[in-house]
């Protein structure tokens, strides 16, 4: 096939309405709907304090949390690649990730790392079964909470 030289008036098969504002890179992204830094364990230390943390399985999930005394949670996802391919485990993440930060989780001071036991194929409806842990973790921390700002 011959090489493609743009012309000058445009590719005819993507025209795009001159009126409409030019697609901005990372569109799909938007910073409001983004999990900020903050908001995520990232370091082997924040990860190794979990282990000392609760444990509890729910639907496929495995949940470890831990009171911390910062004023906001921290999320933590261990997708191995016994879960499925990389579509897959992005698409978990992307789902867990929007599940906590619509969560009212969020406001308190935990640590939340999370861990998939069964494979894609078996993973059905994924906010759901975050959102019902999410809410089991704040119900039991709903009534430690003044314990854990007096240990501090």
């Amino acid at each position: 096939p011959p090489a493609w030289f743009p012309r000058p008036h445009g590719n005819a098969v993507r025209t795009r309405d001159p009126e409409s504002p030019a697609p901005r890179a990372g569109s799909a992204c938007l910073p409001e709907n983004r999990l900020p830094a903050s908001f995520r364990l990232r370091t082997r230390r924040d990860f190794a304090s979990l282990r000392k943390g609760k444990r509890f399985s729910y639907r496929g999930l495995r949940f470890v949390y831990r009171p911390t005394g910062l004023g906001h949670a921290r999320l933590g996802l261990a997708v191995s690649a016994k879960y499925g391919t990389a579509v897959q485990r992005n698409r978990l993440k992307r789902k867990i990730r929007e599940a906590f930060r619509t969560s009212r989780l969020r406001a308190m001071g935990v640590d939340l790392l999370v861990i998939p036991l069964a494979c894609a194929s078996e993973m059905e409806d994924v906010s759901g079964i975050m959102h019902a842990a999410i809410e089991k973790i704040a119900r039991t921390l709903e009534g430690q909470e003044c314990v854990i700002c007096l240990s501090d």
